[in-house]
């Protein structure tokens, strides 16, 4: 492989303990890992997360939930999101907890059960400022006895959805919180209710319930600065390219489109086949002309990857799929050698699937 993403699973089932040791244990940890476990592979993050303490899986999609059942992964599995009617026997058959929010679609569901001889469990979405799918607080008794005059179905749990939990005012979730308890207190029997995402986990304890759904927090990252710094949380993460081709260039020569690095002495430059297309979208400023170019080469944020713990400024324009770095400080250099990319995690996870993603061997 020439540029690929590194997977720390063992950091992922650290951040996976320490959400759970957080929470306590009265309350389920439900790992979220759906668009391919945020970039890092469904399989290898869910298995590590259950290693870590979650009880519980959750995905978008049915098509997200049968690679999880493809790999051998038993452990419950919420749908977050409504399914299409023609996924109800794959819903039912895969065994999984499927999201409702309408009679109707308890009545397919129920169908499906019934034509598999099984019983299909079900948790019911209320809309309680999210606004994006779910019931009203005041269409949830009348859903609830639909799915409880079904057989085929089993009522597990109710649940809603935070819009701004991330955010520094608090009031409007724990508004929507409060709009959710009274809703939930129209419904009879021991159901597993849950609301808190991983803002709300870490900065409202009144939202955990019996159940937190964490996506972010497991991943290595807070949602956003205003929540707060509570967990030691690990980077699982880490972008690498190879170097394929050393050389030494002259004074003088010049470096990438638009030629706008211009060498001030011998140099040895790398090529590392990574560029804006897996992630890697930094270009330095032009350090040829005047007072723009005296600025990029003082500019103390230059773009850089890192080779053997050395700082390598990337020279010139990031390409598609490749760029050139300056490894005169790497001793014994040589194709070959690994190169630390730094990327905002999201911009590779919607790169296009041909970066490869591989398991970060243990120290």
């Amino acid at each position: 492989m020439t540029a690929w993403v590194e997977i720390d699973t063992t950091a992922l089932a650290h951040n996976a303990r320490q959400v759970a040791d957080l929470v306590g244990p009265g309350v389920e940890l439900c790992a979220v890992v759906k668009a391919n476990g945020y970039g890092h592979g469904a399989v290898l993050a869910a298995q590590a997360f259950l290693a870590g303490g979650a009880t519980r899986l959750a995905v978008t999609t049915v098509a997200e939930a049968a690679e999880l059942r493809a790999a051998g992964l038993t452990a419950p599995i919420l749908l977050l999101a409504s399914h299409t009617p023609d996924e109800c026997a794959d819903v039912v058959a895969l065994g999984l907890t499927a999201t409702l929010t309408g009679p109707a679609a308890a009545a397919r569901l129920a169908r499906a059960g019934e034509s598999a001889g099984t019983t299909a469990e079900v948790h019911l979405l209320v809309d309680c400022g999210m606004g994006r799918d779910g019931t009203q607080p005041a269409g949830l008794p009348a859903l609830v006895a639909a799915v409880r005059g079904e057989p085929s179905l089993r009522l597990d749990g109710l649940f809603t959805h935070f819009p701004t939990a991330l955010d520094r005012d608090k009031a409007p979730t724990r508004r929507q919180l409060a709009a959710f308890g009274e809703a939930v207190g129209q419904v009879d029997g021991p159901l597993l209710l849950h609301a808190a995402n991983s803002a709300a986990t870490v900065d409202l304890p009144e939202a955990r319930l019996g159940m937190v759904r964490v996506g972010t927090l497991l991943y290595g990252q807070y949602p956003s600065a205003h929540v707060s710094r509570v967990l030691d949380l690990r980077p699982t993460w880490a972008l690498k390219a190879a170097l394929v081709e050393v050389r030494k260039l002259p004074a003088g020569a010049t470096i990438g489109y638009g030629s706008e690095c211009r060498l001030a002495r011998e140099t040895l430059v790398g090529t590392l086949l990574i560029g804006w297309q897996q992630g890697f979208t930094l270009q330095p400023g032009s350090v040829t002309r005047g007072l723009r170019g005296l600025k990029a080469l003082l500019r103390p944020d230059q773009p850089a990857v890192r080779i053997g713990g050395v700082r390598c400024p990337v020279l010139g324009r990031v390409s598609m799929q490749s760029c050139a770095v300056d490894v005169s400080a790497v001793s014994g250099v040589s194709v070959g050698d690994v190169a630390d990319v730094p990327c905002r995690r999201a911009l590779v996870d919607r790169a296009l699937p041909r970066v490869p993603r591989a398991q970060a061997l243990p120290p």
